[in-house]
């Protein structure tokens, strides 16, 4: 399972940017808006996406199951964006509860990912352990 903190890291970004601009009702949902926001998704979201897969993968090797994890990756998510927006909270920048749906949707995000992830990665071992040795694969 190598490629998790790869695939969390280039993944997780952009759909956190889209259920975001969802839950607060973006429209226009086309594409100068996801554009406009995939350089931010990708700044502020790539390098925790990254060391979430890299945790999820190490985890996995000490033998903790597939929900544990999950609830690691959502958990670390939620924090990531309440510490995103502490700063702007504590200033005064932003107000009421509507901006709390930002942490949702990075928990959101962390969780289909990985769990796409770690989908992937089972249906690959148990492709690899069906492939009988000495047999050619057909591409």
């Amino acid at each position: 399972m190598p490629f998790h903190a790869l695939y969390l890291g280039l993944v997780a970004p952009p759909l956190a940017a889209l259920i975001t601009m969802a839950m607060f009702g973006a429209r226009p949902l086309g594409a100068p808006l996801v554009l406009a926001t995939m350089a931010p998704a990708y700044l502020f979201g790539f390098v925790p996406a990254f060391l979430v897969g890299r945790l999820d993968r190490s985890l996995a090797e000490r033998g903790w199951q597939v929900p544990a994890r999950l609830s690691v990756a959502a958990g670390i998510a939620g924090t990531v964006g309440m510490a995103i927006l502490a700063p702007l909270h504590f200033t005064g920048r932003l107000q009421g509860a509507m901006p709390l749906l930002f942490p949702l949707a990075l928990a959101m995000s962390a969780v289909l990912t990985l769990g796409c992830a770690q989908t992937c990665a089972r249906l690959v071992a148990r492709a690899r352990r069906r492939r009988k040795p000495g047999t050619k694969v057909q591409s």
